[in-house]
């Protein structure tokens, strides 16, 4: 077979297309098929010709055979929704076509990205008669065994997808909770921000705000919490331990130290009676570099747990704690050595920019020694007298 390239194939076959020449054009897509099996742009190319012929048939399974090449390529999956939009437009009904699509997705797309790009795609063709259990609380316990049945297949994330085309209010908020959780554990933020985001209209609950800034932090953007802050500015004198942890994170991402250091005070207060939440401040103060504020934890913490230890019978669980606090202690030692390096580079830094200093006012002179001994030497090798 002759050696053609990718590129020359697909000029050649926009050519013959270009020209009207649709079956001259499928032959040499096939051909191209033959040649680079594992590449799926010619299936999309076979897919559009066949469309054009109106063979329509041909053209879904041109198309099916291009979304199982996809790979993790995401972008190609805009190809797909223009072909379904033309292809429900002339096939009356396409359910069958549909259902072949989720068995693909099922049993062979691995990317769960790539499959719930589709999924959103095909969601507006298809009818879930499940969508109605979320409509209503009265539905939980049927809705959440529901989500549990789905939620190891595409079909979750097309209820995502219709559950975010219902407009929500006080009757399913208890149900929207929950598929917000599943939403993040399926990893699918942008559509869990969504959501919270319409729950916060109606219900603005302690759980769910610290949802919206915890997704906010995995999305590495906090526009909506920003949002949030501008319509409810007291959110920022809230002292409920899992709202501040999240207010830490916000604050240290905006570079807003002060209102950082004003949420860890808070949470101070309201963990001494809770050992965990002082070693979660412990981490804080630790990865923010303030050392001495978490050795007074450390110190408080270790206080703490002897007064418990007395009453503690479970010998697991002290052997446990002694093992965190001499990791912690190790972590504590590295830092200390690690700041302690960091002072050393910044002494030998100035020492350096000192030597410079003097190698400059010192390199004229010397250079006008070096110059004058040279000329001796030359003098006293001719036998000229020293003047």
């Amino acid at each position: 077979m002759e050696n053609i390239s990718k590129y020359d194939y697909s000029k050649r076959i926009s050519k013959s297309r270009n020209h009207g020449k649709i079956e001259e054009a499928i032959k040499i897509t096939l051909e191209a098929k033959e040649k680079y099996p594992k590449e799926n742009i010619f299936e999309k190319f076979l897919g559009d010709l066949y469309f054009q012929k109106k063979n329509y048939e041909a053209a879904g399974a041109a198309y099916m055979e291009f979304l199982i090449k996809i790979n993790d390529n995401v972008e190609y999956v805009k190809h797909f929704a223009q072909f379904l939009k033309r292809y429900s437009e002339v096939v009356q009904n396409i359910s069958d076509y549909l259902t072949e699509i989720q068995k693909i997705l099922d049993t062979k797309i691995q990317n769960q990205d790539v499959i719930a790009a589709i999924c959103e795609i095909i969601s507006h063709y298809i009818k879930l008669p499940q969508i109605t259990l979320f409509e209503n609380d009265i539905n939980y316990d049927k809705a959440i065994k529901y989500l549990h049945k789905v939620e190891n297949t595409s079909k979750i994330y097309i209820l995502f997808y219709k559950v975010l085309a219902i407009k929500h209010g006080k009757a399913d908020k208890k149900i929207s909770k929950s598929v917000v959780s599943f939403m993040e554990k399926k990893n699918r933020y942008k559509e869990a921000l969504n959501l919270i985001v319409d729950i916060l209209v109606y219900d603005q609950d302690k759980v769910n705000i610290r949802t919206l800034f915890r997704i906010c932090r995995k999305l590495d953007d906090y526009s909506e919490a920003e949002k949030y802050i501008a319509e409810h500015p007291d959110i920022k004198t809230q002292s409920e331990f899992n709202i501040l942890y999240e207010l830490v994170f916000y604050y240290s991402k905006t570079g807003n130290n002060e209102d950082r250091n004003n949420a860890l005070k808070k949470i101070e207060v309201c963990g001494q009676n809770s050992v965990p939440i002082m070693r979660t401040l412990y981490n804080f103060y630790l990865q923010f570099g303030m050392i001495n504020k978490a050795m007074e934890i450390k110190a408080f913490i270790t206080k703490k747990q002897k007064s418990e230890t007395k009453s503690d019978k479970n010998k697991e669980n002290r052997d446990r704690k002694q093992q965190e606090d001499d990791a912690a202690e190790a972590l504590v030692a590295t830092m200390r050595e690690l700041f302690t390096e960091i002072e050393h580079s910044r002494k030998l830094i100035s020492m350096s920019e000192l030597l410079k200093g003097f190698s400059h006012e010192l390199g004229q002179p010397i250079t006008n020694i070096r110059f004058g001994v040279q000329l001796f030497q030359m003098k006293m090798a001719r036998g000229d007298k020293y003047k």
